[in-house]
């Protein structure tokens, strides 16, 4: 496999370049030739040469980060930062374009704060939601994350590109509190109340002198984070988590003239997930379950199935948090809205079979347990995989 060089670099600077940084890093975390293969998309739209890198580098510590910067400057080096997982079609570990380094950062994974009595925690990049769950049951912790759907994602590479779970926390980048940033020339800033020397408010007040700094180095270029605090929700005494399911594809438009103000009053108190049979159906097998006809799947045959798995057209999921009788109260307001509609159904724990890998997996994202299930999607009918993702108004 021939080294991609970077564009507008020469194979002798980028030779010295490498030899440098493995005096940095060492020789074990530079990463060339045929062993970037973990760092391939392998389910890419197009071909891999588009998006191959020239090499990965994996610092242990920010220092180490700041050095490898300096000699990228020095050689003109285009960077690429990944942290932890694969969000497909979301970002991960391939670049965008052919030639750029893999800054890895997976070595840096340390948990470094739990505070239990202010709800936060301070995480390194390379801290994915797995090791963040297992880290807080390890520790008896009273606190719940809010997990995207991969489980293997990381924590700060979900919340920087905007990522959302499933809880009442589920907006990561609003749920976090502070930031420690490298920025391209190597110094190091640190957003909020941690730009104050021995600050102890750092991860609970987002907020310092002057313009908040934090939204650049989001979905962009402008630094790299090496440590980010987020809140995280305290176990609640109850939660119950339930499924409304309507038995028409035209039933979307009263859904959602019903949700809207549901949400807007929080009554509704995390993200609503709404799915078509289609997708509930990709998640449980692959296509040859279903269907052997190559043809499109009809209305009436998406009916059917929906019936066999006993869910509906579009299958709504949801959870209450709380105090027991507030949780009470509030479900039954949403149950007396949600099955406004003629044949709307509604699912509580138990009224699911046990097996049912559609339900068991929702409610464990809705209580902030990691899984990788709704990833079986991939295997519906094979090839690639894209992802549209449309921004609407709600209604």
């Amino acid at each position: 496999m021939a080294t991609t060089l970077p564009e507008g670099v020469s194979s002798s600077d980028f030779d010295q370049a490498i030899r440098e940084i493995r005096k940095i890093v060492g020789d074990e975390w530079v990463f060339l030739d045929s062993d970037l293969n973990p760092y391939l998309d392998h389910m890419s739209a197009v071909p891999p040469e588009y998006r191959t890198p020239s090499a990965a580098l994996a610092p242990a510590n920010v220092e180490e980060t700041q050095a490898i910067l300096k000699i990228a400057n020095r050689f003109n080096l285009p960077l690429w930062t990944y942290g932890n997982g694969k969000n497909w079609a979301y970002g991960g570990p391939t670049p965008l374009h052919a030639g750029y380094l893999v800054l890895d950062l997976k070595r840096m994974n340390r948990v470094l704060e739990v505070n239990e009595e202010s709800g936060y925690v301070l995480v390194e990049p390379g801290v994915s939601y797995f090791q963040l769950y297992q880290h807080l049951q390890d520790t008896g912790s009273n606190l719940w994350i809010d997990c995207a759907a991969p489980g293997w994602g990381g924590v700060i590479g979900n919340a920087l590109e905007h990522g959302a779970g499933y809880t009442p926390y589920a907006d990561h980048y609003v749920m976090s509190c502070g930031m420690e940033v490298l920025l391209a020339d190597g110094s190091l800033v640190r957003t909020g109340m941690g730009a104050m020397p021995g600050s102890k408010a750092w991860q609970q007040f987002k907020y310092g002198y002057g313009p908040t700094l934090d939204g650049m180095f989001t979905q962009g270029n402008f630094g790299i984070v090496t440590k980010m605090g987020f809140w995280m929700m305290p176990k609640p005494p109850a939660y119950k988590p339930f499924m409304f399911s309507y038995e028409n594809e035209s039933d979307l438009h009263a859904i959602m003239e019903i949700l809207r103000p549901l949400k807007m009053n929080m009554v509704w108190q995390n993200g609503a997930v709404g799915e078509h049979i289609g997708y509930s159906a990709s998640v449980l097998g692959p296509r040859s379950d279903f269907t052997n006809d190559r043809t499109p799947i009809t209305a009436e045959r998406w009916k059917e199935i929906a019936h066999d798995l006993n869910l509906g057209i579009w299958n709504f999921y949801g959870a209450c948090y709380g105090l027991p009788a507030n949780v009470e109260m509030q479900f039954g307001a949403l149950k007396g809205a949600m099955t406004s509609i003629p044949g709307a159904r509604v699912w509580l724990e138990g009224d699911r079979e046990p097996n049912d890998a559609g339900w068991n997996y929702r409610a464990k994202l809705m209580q902030g347990i990691p899984n990788m299930t709704e990833f079986n999607l991939v295997n519906w009918d094979g090839g690639g995989h894209l992802n549209f993702s449309p921004m609407g108004p709600m209604g």
